[in-house]
């Protein structure tokens, strides 16, 4: 299984922001599909390993999005922190 350690990052600071911005909005898609999948649940799934992999994606992305922010200036994080503190607010369609 693939570990965001392995993961290669850029070196350049454009595409290393870029990747940053990709992968938060990964994340960010991922809680959305979450979020709308236990709204629109009416009972106990059959199965619950969904939750574990949900959650093992996120930990991922999350390991791999620390590693990048790691590497970027304090000027470009906040930068990227104030953005995301915008981004859309999704709305489920269940």
């Amino acid at each position: 299984m693939l570990k965001p350690c392995e993961i290669k990052l850029p070196t350049n600071l454009k595409h290393l922001t870029a990747m940053y911005l990709t992968v938060s909005k990964i994340i960010n898609n991922i809680w959305v599909e979450y979020t709308c999948y236990c709204e629109g649940i009416n009972s106990i799934p059959q199965t619950t390993l969904i939750f574990p992999i949900i959650f093992n994606e996120l930990d991922f992305y999350e390991s791999l999005l620390a590693r990048i922010s790691a590497h970027l200036p304090e000027d470009i994080m906040n930068e990227l922190k104030h953005e995301e503190d915008f981004w859309h607010w999704y709305t489920c369609d269940v």
